[in-house]
């Protein structure tokens, strides 16, 4: 299954790609960087879950995506189902836009 996500490493600035359950369980992944990839699992799915709940809060629909910018990371998830995430980890901020456009 980790051939699914492996394709996005080919994106510029993209150093880590992964599916992850709604539980948090890492479903597969690919990196060129070294990351702890499942406990990362664990924190999109708490993070999933709180916007989630934010988003029914303001009745504004399905959580489609959310984006995260850390010095030196930006991290985007998007919903791809009712329990399973993808998440992009890039290394540069410049590709936020390019990831978002991949993810949703």
């Amino acid at each position: 299954m980790n051939d699914i996500v492996a394709p996005y490493l080919e994106i510029e600035g993209i150093a880590a790609a992964a599916m992850v359950s709604a539980q948090g369980f890492l479903v597969a992944s690919a990196g060129t960087i070294d990351l702890n990839l499942e406990a990362l699992a664990a924190y999109v799915a708490t993070i999933m879950s709180s916007a989630t709940s934010l988003a029914n809060e303001l009745d504004a629909g399905l959580l489609k995506s959310v984006s995260r910018e850390l010095p030196g990371r930006v991290l985007s998830l998007a919903r791809v189902s009712d329990d399973l995430f993808l998440v992009l980890v890039g290394d540069d901020a410049g590709v936020l836009a390019q990831r978002r456009a991949l993810a949703v």
